[in-house]
Formats: C-alpha cells, structure tokens, sequence
C-alpha cells in the first residue's frame, strides 16, 4: 500500500480509529483502464470451461477458500 500511496494512486484517510484507503483521481482512472482488460482476459481463459465445470471450480474454490479461514 506504501507504494501505492508514494505513486499518487491511493491515500489514506483517518476514520475513527481506523485509516482507511481510497482511490486518487489517478487510482480511478488506471483502476477504470486495467479491470475490463482483466476481466476479458479471465472470461477467455473461463470459456475452455462449461457454465457446469465453472459452477463446479467455483464451489471447490469457495470451499478450500473456507478451509484456510
């Protein structure tokens, strides 16, 4: 998060007792650039995978996801 933050993407804010990050205007801009390249790209490497065996994936991920908690 530090270089984040040193890179003008993100800063921090204090909210109580908390800090919290948001977005910079340049956070925003690059997040809105990256995500639907991102999201093409795992939609391509999905679609080897029938709407059956991805429901599946999901389930054994959500799983193993809860087996680490």
């Amino acid at each position: 998060m530090d270089l984040l933050e040193r890179r003008g993407l993100v800063e921090r804010r204090p909210e109580g007792r908390a800090k919290r990050l948001y977005l910079t205007p340049e956070g925003r801009e690059l997040f809105e650039e990256v995500v639907p390249a991102h999201e093409d790209f795992v939609a391509e490497r999905f679609s080897a995978l029938s709407d059956e065996e991805q429901a599946l994936l999901h389930n054994l991920l959500r799983k193993l996801d809860r087996g680490l908690r």
